[in-house]
């Protein structure tokens, strides 16, 4: 009798283990990441991104995993002008470029957002745009690293209506052991391996991650 139970018991775990992963919890699964909102602005759900450790505010991504605390900040240049917040204005106070998690993809503003989660020793960033990024700035590249020694061409994958998404693995070297100080960051837009360096930005359109 206590054979057919250990033998039932184990079956049950190898179904749940199966279900498990056949049906992954919804912060698992990238396209229940977006949330579509009246006005049609696809908004990134910053918890599920972060399986529930982030959050935004003026100083940029919070993280908090009861393991480790951190935070991420984020500047850009536009067309070679260099703004230290989330949003780019023009002289006539104009938005032109946008660091935001509510990204409308019929605005004529391109607008991305980057995001770091870490799982286990992976930091994943994931990157995303919206269509006006798309038709407006075009090819992108993704430049990471401690000397931002590594690039690859941004990959416009669907995610919803005019947002897309791709991702990289971070480099571990730019973190120290508790992720509070790092070197590099990542970059995304227009630069590329000669011209990446915060100090070499000239002309370049691309919002960064710190």
């Amino acid at each position: 009798m206590n054979k057919k139970v250990v033998i039932i018991g184990v079956i049950a775990i190898i179904i749940l283990i199966i279900v498990y992963f056949i049906a992954k919890p919804p912060a698992a699964k990238p396209e229940e990441w977006i949330e579509t909102k009246p006005d049609g602005v696809q908004e990134i759900n910053v918890s599920k991104v972060t399986r529930g450790a982030g959050f935004t505010n003026a100083e940029g991504l919070q993280y908090d995993d009861g393991e480790v605390l951190t935070a991420f900040g984020y500047d850009g240049m536009y067309n070679g002008a260099y703004f230290p917040s989330q949003t780019y204005f023009d002289a006539l106070g104009e938005p032109k470029l946008k660091i935001t998690t509510d990204l409308d993809p019929n605005n004529g503003i391109p607008e991305g957002w980057i995001a770091e989660y870490i799982d286990g020793k992976d930091v994943i960033a994931y990157i995303f745009v919206d269509e006006d990024w798309k038709n407006q700035i075009g090819n992108t590249n993704i430049i990471w690293g401690t000397e931002l020694q590594f690039i690859k061409k941004f990959m416009y994958n669907p995610l919803s209506t005019g947002v897309y998404m791709d991702s990289i693995i971070d480099d571990p070297e730019r973190f120290n052991k508790d992720y509070t100080e790092r070197k590099g960051g990542i970059v995304v837009g227009t630069a590329n391996s000669e011209n990446a360096m915060y100090d070499n930005w000239d002309g370049t359109t691309v919002i960064r991650l710190v």
